[in-house]
């Protein structure tokens, strides 16, 4: 509550390959809440390589990008992983992690990605908690942040095995036209 109050904190509603393109900025934290990429849709080139390295660019030193990267439920996921291979030629520290989503009737994929920021320990999220927070969460706390992480077997090898990275020359596009 109260987070968009936080002096801190920057929102920008904006085109953000143009944004990254223009700024010079660095910061601490992005977080993208992009469209998946459609055919017909003009956010494709969000999902690249390219885009990624632009994001990377803008980090700060310590700093984090975390996004939703598609559905991850099985037989779904082909964007999620992908995704995540692509998160991988840039950045080396990649966490995938998922979470069920109630108005999507299931498992949505997200990542947190870094040039240099380590795992976060449980105990070090309940003190966070304790100490910025200050009052009980419902959801949140050091155990169910760590089963943030705890993918399936079948999910951590599908991911481990995809090949695909995503570039504008080659996009991963979800709702191809009939050819």
């Amino acid at each position: 509550q109260g987070s968009f109050d936080d002096k801190r904190l920057e929102l920008i509603h904006d085109d953000a390959w143009k944004y990254l393109e223009q700024t010079k900025e660095k910061f601490d934290v992005i977080v993208l809440d992009l469209p998946e990429p459609i055919d017909a849709g003009p956010a494709y080139k969000l999902s690249t390589v390219e885009f990624y390295e632009m994001v990377k660019s803008r980090l700060a030193k310590g700093g984090t990008v975390s996004l939703q990267s598609g559905a991850s439920a099985w037989g779904n996921h082909l964007c999620y992983t992908a995704m995540i291979n692509t998160l991988k030629q840039v950045f080396p520290i990649v966490r995938p992690y998922d979470a069920f989503i109630p108005s999507y009737g299931g498992t949505w994929g997200f990542a947190f990605a870094s040039i240099d920021v380590k795992p976060v320990t449980a105990s070090k999220v309940d003190g966070l908690i304790k100490t910025r927070i200050n009052r009980p969460l419902r959801s949140l706390d050091g155990v169910s942040y760590r089963r943030l992480f705890a993918l399936p077997k079948h999910m951590r090898k599908a991911i481990a095995d995809e090949k695909t990275v995503i570039t504008v020359a080659k996009p991963f596009l979800i709702y191809k036209p009939e050819e």
